[in-house]
């Protein structure tokens, strides 16, 4: 019986990485333990918290290390999928789970928008899929490779 097995990370869109970072790492005391390049446009760093699950930012290459100053004009958001709202700060959030198969087959089956179908991502070392529930939220299923 396919189950959840835990909490997987949020993504948060970043607009100023600056203060993104002074924030999560020297307010909260959170570290980024790594940053993927993908060639997309978007960079994706990863703070693991603690007990479990991480928070990945997706920062636009155009952002670089440091954001401009209040006065210059800010880079346009990355699209986002159906469902996630450019006016708020979480892209979406994951659920990790034991087979995203059997997920995926429920959830179609009982009719949910599909966002995104599964997927391989060796870079992140994991299959995919991403699904709208009723509310317009996206959740992401996370299956990690064995």
């Amino acid at each position: 019986m396919a189950q959840i097995l835990g909490f997987g990370h949020v993504a948060i869109n970043v607009r100023n990485w600056d203060q993104t970072k002074h924030f999560y790492c020297e307010l909260l005391g959170l570290q980024f333990a790594r940053e993927v390049q993908t060639g997309k446009g978007f960079s994706l760093v990863y703070a693991p918290l603690p007990g479990g699950g991480t928070l990945e930012f997706r920062r636009p290459d155009t952002l670089g290390s440091t954001s401009p100053s209040p006065h210059q004009a800010q880079p346009a958001p990355s699209p986002a999928p159906s469902g996630a709202s450019q006016e708020s700060p979480i892209r979406h959030f994951a659920l990790a789970v034991d087979d995203v198969e059997i997920f995926r087959a429920r959830l179609v089956a009982a009719g949910a928008p599909v966002v995104m179908d599964v997927a391989d991502m060796p870079h992140l070392g994991m299959k995919v899929f991403l699904v709208e529930d009723p509310n317009g939220a996206v959740v992401e299923l996370t299956q990690t490779y064995a």
